[in-house]
């Protein structure tokens, strides 16, 4: 039985046998999915994961910090002093 690979489908249907022969063609995986757990560790596996090397400049938010650090103390209200009470007998 061939199934002409056209996209008529409606948000309602699951044709799942095009939607595996179009996976094949396009040498693509179909996976049925039922809950997402089921995602989550199809997600967690070694195999869709690509690892690369990215170099990655921390400096900018420890800047950050230490400037917001420095003006909060320039910024923050000084507290006014009181006067000392003069005890009375």
């Amino acid at each position: 039985m061939t199934i002409p690979l056209t996209g008529k489908g409606h948000l309602s249907s699951l044709r799942e046998v095009y939607l595996q022969r179009l996976a094949d063609e396009l040498k693509l995986r179909y996976y049925r999915l039922e809950s997402t757990k089921e995602l989550a560790s199809l997600l967690l596996q070694s195999e869709f994961a690509i690892r690369r090397v990215a170099d990655t400049d921390l400096r900018w938010p420890f800047g950050a910090l230490a400037l917001l650090a420095l003006a909060s103390t320039y910024l923050a209200p000084i507290p006014k002093r009181r006067k000392p009470r003069v005890a009375t007998t």
